[in-house]
């Protein structure tokens, strides 16, 4: 079990901005168990060395206040102590990638710290997500995602080790809805909160 270390004041706490992320795997927002994920256990991957995705580390500066951006690499993340994980190609024409793991969680006690999260189909039109409907998107084909997410340091009791994950703080995702998505839809909206 993982805990939060006791030099946080040290540590340089950053939001992960990426535009045009690419998700791998498959998602499991509704965290439901599996060979993968532990029961409860809401989570996506995003590869953070495609060309096409814009990375930028995000973080308020202590003396001035200001909210700063800065561009960043897969290499940047690795320094920083991310659990990044390799990709190795399965067949022919299969491309290795690095990719990390960034979890969805919904706070009781904090609703303030909930995750703001939301789908379009491209109509122009968002609908935010909660955590009863957040389910609908790992059945979704997902054509573009925006994503934001927080960083989180960790040290396991177990044996020491520690690093860094991600909480996502801002998700957009634009989703196909198919041959038949007009006709056949469900609103989200119209889901019991």
């Amino acid at each position: 079990m993982a805990k939060l270390m006791s030099d946080n004041e040290n540590k340089e706490y950053y939001n992960v901005v990426m535009e045009n992320a690419r998700l791998c795997f498959a998602p499991n927002f509704s965290g439901t168990g599996t060979d993968y994920n532990t029961e409860g256990s809401r989570n996506f991957t995003v590869v953070v060395d495609d060309p096409r995705t814009k990375m930028s580390k995000r973080w308020v500066d202590r003396e001035s206040g200001k909210f700063m951006v800065q561009p960043i690499t897969a290499d940047d993340l690795a320094n920083d102590g991310w659990n990044i994980k390799i990709r190795t190609p399965k067949g022919e024409g299969d491309d290795s990638f690095r990719f990390i793991r960034v979890m969805v969680k919904f706070n009781h006690d904090n609703p303030r710290m909930n995750p703001s999260i939301f789908l379009s189909t491209g109509d122009g039109h968002e609908v935010e997500l909660n955590e009863k409907t957040v389910h609908r998107l790992d059945k979704a084909v997902i054509k573009y995602v925006d994503i934001e997410f927080r960083t989180h340091y960790w040290t396991s009791k177990k044996d020491g080790s520690s690093g860094v994950n991600g909480y996502l703080t801002e998700g957009h995702f634009l989703i196909d809805q198919g041959a038949f998505g007009d006709k056949y839809q469900t609103p989200i909206d119209d889901e019991e909160e």
